[in-house]
């Protein structure tokens, strides 16, 4: 999982809440350290970059080295074409709340949260109808 600046926090707490369902996630801020571990990736992993414009070189090359190794990528966005969509198996889009941005804000991480608490109930009944089979 990866993002800069205000997407770095949204990235750490979508990590947070799924390590508390029992996945095993890795998150950094760091550009480098994060295209460390997405070398590290199989076709068992998931990559997850979350770039609010979609057109952080950083989280586009941290999916483009995770895709070489054979790992699904998502990108989560406010728009569905730019680099880092592109650089994703998947999309997951997101309106942030409120105005357009300024550079430097965060008013996208609400949404963000948000929609982290969607996924993690998803996936909490998806195992739930598994364990019910």
């Amino acid at each position: 999982m990866f993002g800069t600046g205000p997407s770095s926090i949204c990235a750490d707490i979508l990590a947070t809440r799924l390590i508390w369902l029992g996945l095993p996630v890795h998150s950094s801020g760091s550009a480098s350290m994060a295209h460390g571990l997405a070398r590290a990736l199989d076709p068992s992993s998931v990559a997850i970059g979350i770039s609010l414009l979609g057109h952080n070189e950083e989280t586009k090359n941290f999916l483009n080295i995770a895709r070489k190794t054979g790992a699904y990528t998502i990108a989560i966005s406010s728009r569905a074409s730019g680099e880092v969509a592109e650089a994703a198996d998947e999309v997951i889009l997101f309106s942030p709340v409120g105005a357009w941005r300024v550079p430097g804000s965060a008013m996208h991480v609400p949404s963000v949260v948000l929609l982290t608490e969607y996924l993690c109930l998803c996936l909490e009944e998806a195992e739930a109808l598994r364990s019910d089979q």
